[in-house]
């Protein structure tokens, strides 16, 4: 019996059970369906008709379903019914059982090429363009018939006969092309994709493969190669989507994320006019942020429903910009919500409230002057002048503590506040360890100091006197170490943002707190690299930030990271701005004192860009620490810049007048007289106090000797899993503690740490390898999408850090414990685990289908028991 006789009998006495349909109408039914089908090229299978079959009886019980008699549907509208919403017991893809080695006899191998790798195999050393790694751009171009390929080898020819060795192509209609050894196609011309021939054509001109047609079978696109391939690079109409299985429609909502979705529609017109109709679509994209921009989803938070509102809101990772703060499509109470969850974009001198009636979003600016715009259901006021009456706006902000102090004396000047809020503040912030500002007596005297100026005061009575942060009673405050840290780090982390500062900002007490921190409290990862903050007090660029390490990158060794300072105003960023003089003074300052030196590459790069003339020669005046592996010792001699190369001065060199780095022939008495003594044998960077690390050598950190002896080489094992470059941005200290050739594997079936990963990260991915260095342990994770990462734990000291590859920029992550690894991971868009992984992989590897099986379920059990 025929597997479609049987579902029909299935569906007579299972399906209708009120015998609303005879038999025969079942079976007229069916060949409807199917009818339809073939005539309108619908791609279904009887496995796929019963499903959806099925799933409408279960559906025309909801009030939603109105038409509720199945012979009223047409095939396509069934399909778009039953696909709306998860509940489809979806058929698997057929798995593909062809052999890579599809034919070998009479001295003719016919290899299945449906495979990239097998291209690559097969074909080494060939012309082809499939076999030298464009195999994609072939296989999911649908406008080329999405082609299978089969590489054929006779060996009946010798290989200089270019028909020895040729590609046979199938498109996805039966037809074919072919191409020679020399990658000319059977038509002795340039391969044309849009010339296809019949299969008698091809035995026409290799009559080696003749009456072998059916060997030669087209392999369609699996779902997954369809997803992951096709559509990550070709939209679809929204007609085609609505036509998807419901997991696929999530599938390629995913593949398209931060893109236009469709190629006939905007992101916005399908929040607006589509997604109404897809309720469950609608709650998937709310609990995944950035398949359609913030901005968009929060314009039509009517067409969600409550809990997808809140999934929403909460899982922002982008900021609003505040122009929309005016815009009519953004529901008012959708703006207030946005507010309380800090999600609107803030300059450092802005700030956003609700009043207490919750009638009016208030936005402050805060400069010389404090600046008030009001923003209400049905209109704004950009505009408002603050004075008694309106002051009210004003004082409904619940942290007028973190006003500027300057802003509310003036206020209390002008009588716009009375004395009395003044007051208030002061007295809130003696108790209050979470105010920023602290409030100490000193002598008698109440000594105020305000984080969001970095200003200092002295109240005494009614009488409020600015003071220098450098004045004995603030000194006094700051011998208190957790003020003088609280202080630091706001300072730091004020200026680790790429947003202009505040002009409330006092920059002699800002340059004061900085150079008061020590190196080692002014690290942070900026632009993806480990920096420092460093300062001048000379030019327009008072603060910087510079690469932590001097040979880290090429851009990042000769000019700062980032730079605050533009036009004469010391407050303005300025990304990537060009190297000054003062800056490469306070660089070298700090590589001198962290023991820190240049390599020659280094040496070389900086004094062979397009740094000006005039700045490179100060550098070589400046003599910047370099290694004592380095050839080169920079040297003015006669005011000329020089390098000299220390083994053979005849081979130095110096700066032009135009700036050039020239060869110098230099003679070993004259690089005597240059260097004001005998050549030395070393020329290393010197500093005060240097910790644990030799002179010059911030590259060959120390290797330290765990207890346990093993022999696995950390390096080594980075750069096999291609972690190597985020393990060398480790700090320091943890680098040298953790970088050994005699590394301890441990077994993670036994190791609770790898347990507790493994209970976070879930479905997300798997702790493959532990190895032991010490007490300090390094775990390597693959996760669902294939990328490898690690999780390390540095002990003593209980450090955590994260590793991720080249796909996500060769981070390295800082985080407090293990606990924070998910929601590291969320961050970085590491996460998202969809069951179409699963079944890619088991498409691939269908031998591994009852061992996939028992890791999911292992997986569920373990989670019932948390």
């Amino acid at each position: 019996m025929r597997a479609i006789d049987k579902f029909i009998i299935h569906v007579t006495h299972n399906l209708f059970s009120l015998n609303e349909y005879s038999e025969g109408e079942i079976n007229r039914l069916m060949a409807q369906f199917k009818d339809e089908a073939d005539d309108l090229n619908i791609q279904i299978t009887d496995a796929q008709l019963k499903a959806y079959i099925e799933r409408f009886d279960s559906l025309k019980n909801s009030p939603k379903v109105t038409e509720k008699d199945l012979r009223k549907y047409s095939l396509s509208k069934l399909i778009k019914l039953v696909t709306s919403s998860k509940g489809v017991v979806e058929p698997e893809d057929a798995i593909d059982t062809t052999p890579d080695i599809v034919y070998n006899e009479n001295g003719l191998i016919i290899y299945n090429g449906s495979k990239e790798n097998n291209c690559l195999t097969f074909g080494a050393g060939e012309k082809w363009c499939i076999v030298r790694g464009s195999f994609g751009n072939y296989r999911y171009d649908d406008n080329r018939k999405n082609p299978t390929f089969y590489l054929v080898k006779d060996t009946n020819l010798p290989d200089s006969d270019r028909k020895s060795f040729f590609v046979v192509v199938v498109g996805k209609d039966d037809t074919y092309k072919a191409s020679d050894r020399s990658n000319n196609d059977v038509g002795g011309r340039g391969t044309e994709w849009e010339r296809w021939e019949p299969f008698s054509f091809v035995e026409q001109n290799f009559p080696s493969i003749r009456g072998l047609r059916n060997i030669f079978k087209y392999i369609p696109l699996s779902s997954s190669e369809k997803i992951n391939q096709t559509y990550k690079t070709n939209p679809v109409t929204i007609r085609e989507w609505s036509n998807f299985l419901y997991t696929v429609k999530e599938q390629y909502l995913v593949v398209r994320k931060g893109k236009d979705l469709f190629k006939d529609i905007t992101n916005e017109e399908f929040v607006e006019k589509y997604l109404p109709k897809y309720p469950q679509v609608a709650t998937f994209i709310s609990t995944n942020a950035g398949i359609i921009s913030s901005r968009i989803l929060i314009s039509y938070l009517d067409k969600f429903s409550n809990q997808d509102v809140k999934s929403i809101i909460a899982n922002m990772r982008d900021t609003i910009d505040l122009r929309y703060l005016s815009a009519d499509n953004i529901p008012f109470d959708v703006k207030k919500l946005l507010v309380k969850f800090n999600k609107w974009d803030l300059d450092n001198d802005e700030r956003l409230y609700v009043t207490k009636d919750g009638s009016t979003i208030v936005k402050l600016i805060v400069g010389d002057n404090i600046k008030v715009s009001l923003y209400q259901a049905d209109d704004d006021f950009p505009n408002v002048k603050l004075n008694k009456r309106t002051s009210r706006f004003l004082l409904d902000y619940t942290e007028l503590d973190k006003i500027p102090f300057k802003n509310l004396v003036k206020l209390v000047s002008d009588e716009t506040i009375d004395k009395g809020v003044i007051d208030n503040v002061i007295e809130k912030a003696k108790t209050d360890p979470d105010s920023a500002m602290i409030i100490k007596n000193v002598d008698g005297i109440d000594i105020l100091l305000d984080s969001n100026s970095f200003a200092s005061y002295k109240i005494e009575g009614d009488k409020i006197a600015q003071i220098p942060f450098s004045s004995e009673e603030v000194q006094k405050i700051f011998a208190g170490m957790e003020d003088n840290k609280g202080f630091q780090e706001s300072a730091i982390n004020l200026l680790s943002e790429p947003k202009d500062i505040s002009t409330s900002v006092d920059k002699d007490a800002l340059l004061s707190i900085v150079n008061a921190t020590p190196y080692s409290g002014r690290m942070k990862n900026i632009g993806g690299e480990p920096a420092v903050l460093l300062t001048s007090s000379e030019g327009d660029n008072n603060f910087f930030w510079a690469s932590e390490d001097p040979n880290q990158t090429a851009r990042y060794s000769y000019r700062p990271i980032e730079t605050f300072g533009r036009n004469g105003d010391w407050r303005i960023f300025n990304a990537y701005a060009s190297a000054t003089v003062p800056y490469f003074q306070s660089y070298f300052d700090y590589l001198r004192n962290e023991g820190k030196s240049f390599n020659e590459d280094t040496l070389l790069l900086i004094l062979k860009s397009s740094t000006p003339f005039n700045i490179k020669k100060e550098v070589v005046r400046l003599e910047p620490p370099i290694a004592s592996t380095s050839r080169y010792v920079p040297k003015i001699y006669n005011d000329i810049a020089y390098l000299v190369n220390r083994t053979n001065p005849r081979e130095s060199f110096k700066l032009s007048d135009t700036g050039k780095l020239v060869k110098a022939n230099i003679s070993p008495a004259n690089a005597t007289t240059v260097l004001g003594g005998a050549l030395p044998a070393t020329q290393a960077a010197t500093a005060v106090g240097r910790r644990g690390r030799p002179a010059g050598q911030p590259n060959t950190p120390r290797v330290a000797q765990p207890a346990t002896a093993g022999d696995i080489n950390i390096a080594d094992t980075m750069d096999e899993i291609g972690l190597d470059v985020a393990f060398l941005r480790l700090p320091r200290a943890d680098l040298r503690r953790l970088n050994v050739t005699n590394g301890v594997r441990v077994n993670p079936n036994g190791d609770r740490g790898a347990a507790r990963r493994n209970n976070q990260l879930g479905a997300a991915g798997r702790v493959g390898r532990v190895i032991a260095v010490g007490d300090s342990k390094i775990y390597i994770i693959r996760l669902a999408n294939q990328q490898v990462i690690a999780s390390i734990n540095v002990q003593p000291g209980n450090r955590n850090y994260i590793l991720l590859g080249n796909a996500n920029g060769n981070t390295m992550i800082p985080i407090n414990s293990p606990s924070e690894l998910m929601s590291a991971l969320q961050n970085n868009n590491l996460a998202e685990v969809r069951s179409y992984i699963v079944r890619e992989y088991v498409a691939e590897n269908p031998r591994h289908l009852d061992e996939v099986r028992s890791m999911i379920q292992q997986h569920i059990n373990e989670t019932k028991n948390i």
